[in-house]
C-alpha cells in the first residue's frame, strides 16, 4: 500500500495502470476537513478541470454524495487527497453514471457557444439554441454553465433545473445581503 507524501505523478501512474487493467480498487481520501473516507472504485477514469487533473469515479459508497440520485455512485477526487489505494477484487462497473440534461442559450451565445463532445443535440430555434448534453456530475455542469449567466437557462431534468435555480439564488442573495450592508 502506498501512503501519505506519494506524489501525485506517482499516483496518476499507479491510477492508470488499475484504469488500464480495469481493476476494482479501495482508496483512501483525506477530505478538506482532513477527515479521512474510503471508497470501494469500480470504475475510474482521469480528468482535467481546470488547470488540475482530477480522478473521477464509479464507487459503491453513496452516503454523503449530495448529487442527483442519478448521480450518486459519482464522485471526483483531487490526486494530491488520495492517501491509499489498494487493488481489489471483483467487477469493473464500465463506466460514470450518466443523465442528459437540456438548456437553453439566448441572445449572443445562440452564435458564439462552442458545442462539447458530451453534446447529444444541438438546435437553433428562433432565437434559442437548444443543448442536450450528457452529464455525470452537476458540480461540474453547474460551474460551466454559471459562466454563462442570464444568456443559459438550465431546462431539465426538473430536480437538476431546481437544483440550479436554487444555487443562482443563494448567491444572488449574498450579493443583496452585502449591498445591503454597504
Amino acid at each position: 500500500m502506498r501512503q501519505v507524501g506519494q506524489p501525485i505523478e506517482g499516483w496518476r501512474i499507479q491510477l492508470e495502470q488499475l484504469i488500464n487493467d480495469r481493476q476494482p480498487f479501495h482508496l483512501v481520501y483525506g477530505k478538506p476537513n482532513h477527515d479521512l473516507i474510503e471508497f470501494t472504485v469500480r470504475y475510474a477514469e482521469l480528468t482535467p478541470y481546470e488547470k488540475r487533473l482530477y480522478l473521477q469515479i464509479w464507487c459503491e459508497e453513496t452516503a454523503d454524495n449530495r448529487d442527483v440520485p442519478e448521480l450518486e455512485h459519482n464522485r471526483t477526487l483531487r490526486l494530491d487527497r488520495i492517501q491509499a489505494v489498494v487493488p481489489i477484487s471483483g467487477q469493473w462497473h464500465g463506466q460514470l453514471d450518466q443523465i442528459l440534461v437540456e438548456v437553453h442559450f439566448l441572445n449572443g451565445l445562440v452564435h458564439a457557444y462552442e458545442p462539447h463532445l458530451e453534446d447529444v443535440e444541438d438546435q437553433k430555434i428562433d432565437d434559442i439554441r437548444r443543448v442536450v448534453r450528457r452529464i455525470h456530475n452537476s458540480f461540474w455542469f453547474f460551474r460551466e454553465v454559471r459562466r454563462y449567466g442570464a444568456d443559459c437557462i438550465v431546462i431539465g431534468p426538473e430536480e437538476v433545473r431546481q437544483r440550479f435555480a436554487k444555487d443562482v439564488v443563494a448567491m444572488a442573495a449574498h450579493y443583496v445581503r452585502h449591498s445591503a450592508e454597504s
